[in-house]
């Protein structure tokens, strides 16, 4: 959330810089224009006052070449030019400061040049004998004007950009410290922003309602273990994989049992420590999903057998099925009827059926 702000605050502050730059630069490129365009209407003033009084001769007597000065007859013909041979140049009757001046009395026009990236302004004046004074000069654009001023509009952006990352770190800073300090556990009644009060009263409402709920949960717990260790039948719960969940003391009495530690198999229950051990090392196998050749040896009626069941039980339970072998026919029957016993007194729906060799090939399929 810090760095989202972070970048927010600094994409706005950056923004800004660009768009006030441009809004300077736009509003002082006008200004200057106005200021050049009211000295030359000054200057032309000033020129017509000498032409009015001592004609051509005040032109001739080392007039300053700083702006470009033109005198045209009435009829457009240029007679003087500071800066061209009269004579060479068109009639300027068209251009439009002449003709506003000639109607108007004075007048002023801007001319772009792309070629040398600068406007030129021109003011024109008309004297008491007809004529048209004009005068005029040049003024950069807005782009040549930036590009002159490069160097310490870049050293100013350099340092309002670094300004802008302080500020905008320091500001996340401080608007994420009171978010921060909300405790989820213990919101409090005193919040630092009044944006953040729906969503205190929803973690107040949501810590009574996980209060009242834990606390229905443990009535709960509290009567179901009343009930169950009062009852004189025994009660396991068992997950998929075989292992007890919970149990009351009467399961452990009727099976002779201790209490079964976590990730015990139901199966290992009211077994010698050999048998326990057999039965979860296979059981621990099977879940790993790794294939399992294992040897189990015993003296006879020692749990053979019921290790075999257990990892049977433990397959048919998830899902897929299981063979028992034995090398006599004799002996797979006996297994046929002990598992089968033993699967229906233990109350679990597990279908077990007999495959011997003396069966007929109808009776095996």
């Amino acid at each position: 959330m810090t760095k989202r702000i972070f970048r927010a605050t600094l994409a706005v502050a950056l923004t800004v810089l660009l768009a006030s730059l441009i809004l300077i630069v736009g509003v002082l490129h006008g200004y200057f224009q106005d200021r050049v365009l009211n000295e030359l209407a000054s200057r032309t003033s000033y020129i017509a006052l000498g032409i009015e009084h001592e004609g051509m001769a005040y032109l001739e007597d080392g007039f300053p070449n700083d702006c470009r000065v033109t005198w045209v007859a009435a009829d457009g013909t240029v007679l003087w030019d500071n800066r061209e041979d009269p004579a060479r140049m068109e009639n300027h009757a068209d251009r439009l400061e002449v003709h506003e001046a000639l109607l108007l009395g004075r007048g002023h026009a801007a001319r772009y040049s792309d070629t040398l990236s600068q406007k030129t302004l021109y003011y024109a004046l008309r004297l008491s004998d007809g004529s048209v004074l004009r005068v005029s000069d040049t003024q950069y654009s807005v782009w040549m004007l930036v590009l002159q001023a490069l160097q310490p509009v870049a050293l100013v952006m350099v340092l309002a950009f670094c300004l802008a990352l302080w500020l905008a770190g320091r500001l996340a800073r401080q608007l994420v410290e009171p978010i921060n300090a909300v405790d989820l556990n213990d919101p409090g009644d005193e919040i630092d922003y009044e944006e953040l009060a729906p969503l205190v009263g929803k973690l107040r409402s949501q810590k009574r309602q996980i209060s009242r709920q834990m606390e229905d949960l443990r009535r709960g717990r509290e009567e179901f273990a009343a009930i169950t260790e009062n009852m004189s039948e025994g009660l396991l719960i068992i997950d998929r994989e075989t292992r007890v969940l919970s149990h009351n003391a009467a399961a452990l009495r009727l099976l002779d049992a201790q209490t079964p530690v976590e990730e015990d198999s139901v199966l290992a229950l009211n077994r010698e420590p050999g048998f326990r051990r057999c039965v979860e090392e296979a059981l621990a196998d099977m879940r790993s999903g790794v294939p399992m050749n294992r040897l189990c040896q015993g003296d006879v009626g020692s749990g053979k057998t019921m290790v075999a069941a257990a990892c049977v039980y433990f397959c048919v339970k998830n899902g897929h099925q299981a063979a028992l072998m034995a090398p006599t026919e004799v002996l797979a029957r006996q297994h046929y009827e002990s598992l089968t016993k033993g699967f229906e007194n233990a109350g679990l729906d597990i279908k077990v059926e007999l495959l011997v060799g003396s069966m007929t090939a109808k009776q095996k399929r």
